[in-house]
């Protein structure tokens, strides 16, 4: 007997953010794309903190390049992520 394997579509994650003065909030919004259903799950990585929701806020405290990541899994699963320098 055979069995019918579904597969699903892994999400794509995307972020964007607006550049600020040093001190000042900078804000990420996710703008993945997952074609159909939703995102279930956001994981954002900055320095050593990991914040769960599809924006972060951060103030920088210095005047660097920072390594921010985000990792966004569908309600399947399926997970995928992006990192981007800035």
């Amino acid at each position: 007997a055979f069995s019918t394997a579904i597969v699903h579509e892994r999400p794509e994650a995307d972020f964007n953010f607006v550049e600020n003065c040093l001190g000042d909030s900078s804000e990420f919004k996710d703008s993945s794309v997952f074609i159909y259903e939703k995102i279930e799950e956001y994981k954002w990585y900055i320095d050593d903190s990991i914040a769960y929701s599809n924006r972060l806020k951060v103030h920088f405290k210095k005047d660097s390049i920072y390594q921010v990541a985000l990792v966004v899994k569908n309600e399947f699963g399926c997970i995928d992520s992006l990192s981007k320098n800035i």
